[in-house]
This record gives C-alpha cells, sequence and structure tokens, in this order.
C-alpha cells in the first residue's frame, strides 16, 4: 500500500482504517492453523501494539520466537506500521469466541460435513461453554445451587402437559376417583 500524506481529517481516518482491515485479514490468514480468535491494534508513545487473540498462541510463537518475528517484520514492512510490537494472548474459552467458532463451522462444512450436522455440533458447543461459564459465575455470586432453585417447582412431563394432567409426573400418576378399585 502506498504511502500518501492525506491532507483532510476524514480521509486520513478512512486510510488508517482500510489499512487496519488489511492487518487485521493478512494476520487471519497467517493465524489459521493457530485459531485466530481476534486483533486489538493500539497506538502508543513508543509505536504501535498488536495484540492477537489465538486459540493456540505457541504456534503463532514458534520455535524460539522465529515465526511472531517474521510477523513482525512483515507488518512492518508490508503495513507501514511504525515498531511494531504484537503480542500474543491464549483464548479463555474458544467456544465463545465467535471468530473461532465460524473458523471452525467452515473447516467442517469444508471438509465434507453435512451442513445440519455442522451446525448442530457448533451449536452445541457454544452452549455447553454458555454453560460452564455461567453456572461458575453463579457459583461465585450466590450459595444457592441451580438445582435447589428448581427443586422446588413441580416437575411436569412432557406427556402429561399433553394430556392435561398438569402437575403430575409420569412416575407418579393421579389417584383414581374410584375408592373401591386398585388400579
Amino acid at each position: 500500500m502506498a504511502e500518501q500524506k492525506v491532507e483532510r481529517k476524514d480521509k486520513r481516518i478512512i486510510v488508517e482504517n482500510v489499512r487496519r482491515v488489511l492487518l487485521k485479514e493478512y494476520l487471519m490468514n497467517e493465524t489459521r492453523r493457530a485459531g485466530f480468535g481476534g486483533l486489538d491494534i493500539q497506538r502508543t508513545p513508543m509505536g504501535t501494539r498488536v495484540t492477537l487473540l489465538a486459540e493456540r498462541p505457541g504456534l503463532v510463537i514458534g520455535r524460539k520466537g522465529g515465526a511472531i518475528k517474521s510477523l513482525t517484520e512483515a507488518v512492518e514492512r508490508q503495513f507501514k506500521f511504525d515498531n511494531p510490537q504484537i503480542e500474543v494472548q491464549e483464548v479463555g474459552a474458544p467456544a465463545l469466541n465467535a471468530q473461532i467458532m465460524a473458523e471452525k463451522l467452515a473447516n467442517a462444512l469444508e471438509r465434507g460435513w453435512h451442513f445440519r450436522r455442522a451446525g448442530h455440533s457448533t451449536v452445541r458447543r457454544i452452549m455447553e461453554a454458555g454453560r460452564r461459564v455461567a453456572s461458575s459465575s453463579l457459583r461465585a455470586s450466590s450459595p444457592v445451587s441451580v438445582t435447589a432453585r428448581r427443586s422446588s417447582r413441580p416437575a411436569i412431563s412432557s406427556t402429561a402437559a399433553n394430556h392435561g394432567t398438569y402437575g403430575w409426573t409420569s412416575a407418579s400418576p393421579p389417584r383414581s376417583s374410584n375408592p373401591g378399585s386398585s388400579a
């Protein structure tokens, strides 16, 4: 990308944002195997800090830091960022990162998985990860567990609800109205 002096402020903002989007696409392609999870670019007095979120940061860093050094040089050379400092962070819960899960879904579809199976599998993984996060935050905030709250409600089975016998589970059927019969 040719570096030109842009006079108007709105054009300068557009040029800067285009450069950031191109950098994001480049890093996404370069770190695809590591599970690219996002990017944060910050201007500092010493240069530009690029924070890269990855599912497997070891692949981004490489042996003896070789891969990250080459990424840093490419960012400086191709995108004209002054003194870029690339920082790699591991994604805490990859199943809750939209970018990572979208890539996994796309890879499953490219490998030939049936679309419904791939979609349901992805949604199930996301729901399970969300449940783990929610249950751990519930435990931290209140001493009452989710099961204790639910046990105070009467159990209604789906078949009983369909037949109009609300309040009864299939394990305890309603008593007969005839006291003499033993059913």
